[in-house]
């Protein structure tokens, strides 16, 4: 039989892949078309089309992803996928996500190329396939991209580098960390850079250095005098996008771009302001490039010596992280994630930042923070060991002995409960004949009028004594007694706790948006207008005959 015919057979889609091996593993010749680049790339599209877009195929002049074999790709992608499936239909839906979850697709993406493992997860996470997947694909995605932006930012903080020529990238990772979510093209920055160094270097005949810099630079960028404090001013890549941004982040592109053509310049961090410092025989320049690029002397400025002194790297990307926390104070964010990794990457720009607080006052903060959304309990404990009785006070965490015995009680409790299992709930059962609605139902809070999708219920108000009366429990017609329901609000993001006498059925379709919807959720069902949620596997064991009762529901 002709070779491609045998590629044909092989590649047709009725044989399994080790169908083929076992095929290839009767004859030399057999063996040889088996272990074909082609062959395998085929049969990675059969198995997983919905992985093949741009950003998996990594070109390497054999075109295959990565640099690896077909084969060898097919083989890893299946691991991923099969470690992600792994974490989705065991994870305790109660608990939260922490590092023993990722430790097989983290050792994964050391075993195989790094890349390949992001991309698999990207495309999860670009093409779902469920929302469940999507979600956890998602969760790990963060997570690796976190694991790799710390060794990266820690290696940068580590690296002597006096003529600070790292700047940039450190500024970039900044970027990374906080937008982790996103892949940012580096290659873009640095072709802006490099095109912007020519177009002075053209003016530079007619003018200096400096004064076609900065002629250049403010014919396309100026500070963002309307949104001053949008977030975005902070990240270099969406200001070279908008051309619009704050003090530092100008001047961080301003030096980057000087320094092509030779111009050496200083940051200079200043109390409210950001300059750059460009040495002369005559003195000191300093360039404000928020301000138009103004030019100013040493006593055109009126400052005192020691605040007009340079800075290092590491003191710049501090700065940075605390611009990020204090305009997202400003714009009321409520956004715990955002809260969590400013407060870890200043524990990781600590250890030689002088002009940030305190590593224990960061690890003190950070301490209070955990113990608020009761999570990451190990890294609590890290922090509780290391921060002292002075730092506590002000914080307003308990002391070191106390707050120790609270976060191993957690992390016995958490332990009793992986090893447990949750508890099933049986609508049919005679304790839950007033159970109105069910997992997966859309519905609208009478009361407050938001938006949510029911997650789990009670027969009756599971909280204490103490919570109820917080809530007005007891003024309620039914006060505890009746049944209550978990749900995701649509509005703000949240998750709470719902009598049933406040819930009706939402007349009408609306797709609840929120961050935890494939924690529970495979998938959104649309019946005539109407909508609700399919749960997934996990949900399906805890509620097991809720399905059947939301589609009546919607029918209804």
């Amino acid at each position: 039989m002709p070779e491609h015919l045998v590629e044909d057979v092989m590649t047709c889609g009725f044989l399994g892949t080790k169908d083929v091996l076992n095929l290839g593993s009767t004859c030399k010749k057999l063996w040889g078309i088996s272990k074909r680049n082609l062959v395998w790339k085929k049969l990675f599209k059969l198995k997983f089309p919905y992985l093949l877009n741009k950003s998996l195929v990594i070109t390497d002049g054999s075109n295959t992803l990565v640099g690896n074999h077909w084969m060898d790709v097919y083989h890893q992608t299946n691991l991923i996928i099969k470690a992600l499936n792994e974490i989705s239909t065991t994870h305790n839906t109660n608990l939260q996500l922490d590092d023993e979850d990722f430790e097989t697709l983290l050792n994964y993406s050391k075993q195989f190329t790094f890349k390949l493992v992001l991309c698999i997860l990207r495309c999860l996470v670009d093409k779902p396939r469920d929302l469940t997947t999507t979600y956890y694909a998602n969760k790990a995605l963060v997570y690796l991209k976190c694991c790799s932006l710390t060794e990266e930012i820690k290696q940068l903080v580590e690296t002597p580098d006096p003529s600070m020529t790292l700047l940039m990238q450190g500024a970039m990772l900044v970027s990374d960390w906080f937008k982790v979510q996103t892949d940012i093209d580096q290659s873009e920055v640095k072709d802006f850079i490099r095109t912007s160094a020519q177009l002075i270097r053209d003016r530079s005949c007619d003018l200096t250095l400096l004064q076609a810099a900065n002629h250049i630079f403010q014919q396309n960028f100026s500070g963002n005098q309307q949104n001053y404090y949008d977030i975005s001013n902070s990240f270099i890549d969406d200001v070279i996008k908008t051309q619009r941004g704050i003090p530092i982040t100008l001047c961080l592109i301003f030096r980057e771009i000087s320094s092509h053509v030779g111009l050496n310049l200083h940051p200079v961090a200043c109390p409210s302001h950001f300059l750059l410092r460009m040495t002369n025989p005559g003195g000191h320049k300093f360039i404000d490039v928020f301000n138009d690029g103004k030019v100013q002397t040493f006593e055109e400025l009126g400052l005192k010596e020691e605040l007009l002194k340079t800075t290092t790297n590491v003191e710049v990307l501090s700065r940075i992280c605390r611009n990020i926390n204090a305009h997202s104070k400003y714009n009321n964010t409520t956004d715990p994630s955002l809260a969590e990794r400013v407060l870890n990457l200043s524990v990781l720009l600590e250890p030689t930042s002088e002009i940030f607080t305190s590593n224990f006052q960061n690890r003190a903060e950070r301490l209070k923070f955990l113990f608020r959304i009761n999570k990451n309990l190990h890294t609590m404990l890290e922090d509780n060991t290391l921060v002292g009785e002075e730092f506590r006070g002000v914080a307003g965490i308990a002391s070191r002995d106390r707050s120790t015995n609270i976060i191993k009680h957690q992390i016995k409790n958490e332990g009793k409960e992986k090893n447990s299992e949750n508890k099933i709930q049986i609508r049919s059962a005679d304790e839950n004949a007033r159970v109105m609605f069910s997992v997966g139902t859309v519905t609208r809070h009478l009361k407050y009028g938001y938006v949510c999708v029911v997650r789990g219920w009670d027969n009756y108000c599971d909280m204490s004594v103490r919570w109820q009366r917080l809530m007005g429990i007891p003024q309620l017609n039914d006060g505890a007694t009746q049944p209550y329901y978990n749900v995701l609000v649509h509005e703000d993001g949240s998750e709470r706790y719902a009598a049933q006498e406040n819930l009706e059925v939402l007349k009408g379709g609306l797709a609840v948006e929120h961050e935890e919807i494939g924690k529970y959720f495979q998938s959104i069902k649309h019946d005539d207008g109407k909508i609700y949620y399919e749960p997934n596997q996990q949900l399906k064991l805890e509620y097991p005959e809720d399905m059947a009762h939301t589609i009546t529901l919607c029918q209804q």
